[in-house]
């Protein structure tokens, strides 16, 4: 997706081997990121979900420009039906 179609509060589907287009907090599942562009490092950084309350926290945060290299989700926290 392209970001200039995103405004704050969407919700959006991490997808395997793609860079993301925004700033996210993570919501549900887990992801592996390559955030080599913002800090060097080319190692992958496991990202968990927040657990309890929405706070900025470098755990739950994607970063635009950082590679995706899995994802693996979970229920849908917004469909429990």
């Amino acid at each position: 997706m392209d970001s200039e179609n995103l405004v704050p509060g969407d919700i959006i589907i991490i997808e395997d081997d793609k860079r993301m287009p925004c700033d996210a907090l993570l919501i549900s599942g887990e992801v592996l990121v390559t955030e080599s562009v913002l800090t060097g490092e080319s190692l992958p950084v496991p990202k968990g979900a927040v657990q309890r309350s929405v706070k900025k926290d470098k755990q739950n945060m994607l970063f635009e420009g950082t590679d995706v290299v899995k994802s693996r989700a979970f229920d849908d926290p917004f469909n429990s039906g």
